[in-house]
């Protein structure tokens, strides 16, 4: 699986293409990743695409995942060699300039320079091998934070999440939004540009960044899938890092991760040590006020979450009102329709909330299948921008989510 992690805990640095598992403790960060062939790659033995890079500089963490396309003959080639350039650029960058001398426009300075220079070195690599640059297709899913503040930048799928142990949410990059299925956007192209995609980051307690072959497994749809990601993240965290990314391989590597996604697997974790988030004050909440026993937080997060269903029932029925005149009359009827009964009762109690949003989902796939149908259509007309519109519109409105790994109580596959 690639070089000994004990070798690279001493060396505060990691940058691997292919499938393995490393990782290293500094005085600032503890970081590790794994990477796996997924099942598809296996059965042509082509070996895994994906590739992973972090190291530190002082503070500062910077660490990349890559994704080489599966449909490009050299796209393990590109992902290695992106990550490594990527890592290297910003970490010698960092390595010029005091930390209290550090702007926010430093940081997207410093990664807008290491894209380009990634993107010259795909370039010169494929000249020199003879092949287009898009033989060395990679996506990129790439970081510089400090723990405290940072910016994530993002070409092509994969995701990123910023969590908190404690505290409100976490901050989430999905990449480059696509208008078709299984479609992304590489490092390669001539306009990566547009379709590089920045989040600013704030504190955390833990960053995860994947390839496309892990988000089905961390994320159901946009929501992020605790039930994948808290178990990885403590384990990591309370283990030596050379045991954590070798149980982390191992769980990529399981049956029930296999079967659920073909794709290569590859995830990064990163916590900073000695570094305490800080907490965020809620205006008008005193902050020494005793918390509400569970009973009454139960209520309180029911009534706000019934707020929020029945506001976003409100906005969506708006903006089918005002924003699609042109829907066929009777899929327009029927998305009315579904968005109205969603205000009728915003106030559910029990079983009725997942009796509701199972009613939902069905009547949302029937829709959104009903516009696929359309695009269709229009295709066969050959009116290539309504197909593509309702295309667009048939994605936004459903994406298949895959079930999470689980894990068997004697860790094995």
């Amino acid at each position: 699986m690639g070089e000994p992690t004990e070798q690279l805990s001493r060396r505060k640095r990691f940058a691997y293409g292919g499938e393995s598992a490393q990782g290293f403790e500094s005085d600032h960060w503890k970081v590790g990743a794994a990477s796996v062939t997924g099942p598809s790659h296996r059965a042509s033995a082509s070996g895994c695409d994906d590739a992973a890079a972090a190291t530190t500089e002082g503070d500062w963490l910077v660490a990349v995942v890559c994704d080489g396309a599966g449909s490009a003959v050299h796209g393990a080639i590109g992902a290695a060699l992106a990550a490594r350039t990527l890592m290297q650029r910003i970490s010698s960058q960092l390595a010029h300039v005091a930390e209290p001398e550090l702007t926010d426009l430093d940081l997207i300075a410093f990664t807008d320079e290491a894209l380009v220079a990634a993107h010259d070195c795909l370039a010169a690599e494929a000249k020199r091998l003879r092949v287009p640059i898009a033989a060395l297709s990679t996506t990129v899913v790439g970081v510089l934070t400090n723990g405290v503040r940072g910016t994530v930048f993002h070409v092509g799928d994969g995701g990123v999440i910023a969590a908190r142990a404690a505290g409100p949410g976490a901050e989430i990059s999905l990449g480059t939004p696509s208008e078709y299925v299984n479609e992304t956007y590489f490092l390669t192209d001539d306009n990566w540009r547009d379709s590089l995609v920045r989040t600013p980051l704030g504190p955390f307690d833990y960053i995860l960044l994947m390839t496309d072959g892990v988000t089905p497994l961390a994320f159901d749809r946009r929501t992020i899938n605790s039930g994948f990601t808290a178990p990885v993240a403590e384990f990591l965290e309370e283990n030596p890092i050379e045991e954590g990314v070798s149980a982390l391989f191992r769980l990529l590597d399981r049956d029930t991760a296999q079967q659920a996604v073909s794709d290569d697997k590859t995830l990064l974790w990163a916590r900073p040590l000695g570094k305490v988030a800080p907490d965020i004050e809620v205006p008008g909440i005193a902050q020494d006020k005793q918390p509400p026993v569970h009973g009454e937080i139960d209520v309180v997060l029911r009534r706000i979450i019934q707020g929020v269903v029945a506001l976003l029932a409100l906005t969506c029925l708006v903006v089918v009102r005002l924003t699609m005149p042109q829907w066929p009359s009777q899929l327009k009827d029927r998305s009315i329709d579904l968005f109205q009964r969603a205000l009728q009762k915003p106030i559910l109690q029990g079983d009725e909330v997942d009796a509701r949003a199972s009613r939902l989902t069905e009547e949302i796939r029937a829709l959104s299948e009903s516009a696929r149908k359309l695009s269709a259509d229009f295709g066969k007309q050959g009116r290539k921008a309504e197909a593509q519109d309702w295309q667009y519109r048939a994605n936004s409105l459903s994406q298949p989510a895959l079930p999470p790994v689980t894990s068997d109580e004697d860790g094995s596959k």
